[in-house]
């Protein structure tokens, strides 16, 4: 029961962790042809004219911007040790195996008790419970800064039409 506990945590970690990372390319992705279309459409409004349309701007451009780092630190969420592990330090932290040869973390596990691997993989799944929190919160905020792009948006439109009535 124990077991299949762990399994199902581990593989919804996961799936919660790629999940993360395919949100935060797409908002990545709309963040930079937003970017791209602004930037190529020279769309710039007057600094001096602090009206509706400025506002508008500053509030799409600040959003795009802060859209774009929310992304990218989803997809890349900053790593520490200490941060992961809990009572016990690790003998095989999650980020350390890459640096290992297959001999010589084959040799590490060899010299582990059974308890010892039990609480190395319950710190592991902690790690990837973490790391997942970690990105989805990115993803969120990414996603809260669109609704600020819209709100720009909506503002530059506004604008716009109550210039072309007046």
């Amino acid at each position: 029961m124990k077991n299949e506990f762990r399994q199902n945590l581990t593989i919804q970690s996961v799936t919660w962790i790629n999940s993360a990372d395919t949100k935060a390319t797409a908002l990545l992705t709309i963040y930079g042809a937003l970017a791209a279309l602004t930037l190529a459409t020279n769309s710039f409004p007057s600094v001096i004219s602090c009206n509706g349309e400025f506002i508008g701007f500053l509030s799409y451009f600040s959003g795009t911007l802060l859209g774009i780092i929310c992304s990218i630190f989803a997809l890349n969420p900053r790593l520490n040790r200490k941060s992961y592990i809990m009572e016990n330090p690790s003998d095989l932290f999650i980020f350390d195996l890459a640096k290992l040869s297959f001999e010589n973390f084959e040799s590490k596990l060899n010299r582990l008790s059974k308890k010892q691997i039990i609480n190395e993989n319950e710190q592991q799944l902690y790690s990837l419970c973490k790391i997942a929190s970690i990105k989805m919160k990115w993803v969120k905020r990414s996603i809260l800064f669109f609704s600020l792009i819209a709100f720009g948006f909506f503002l530059i439109i506004l604008n716009k039409t109550i210039e072309h009535v007046a």
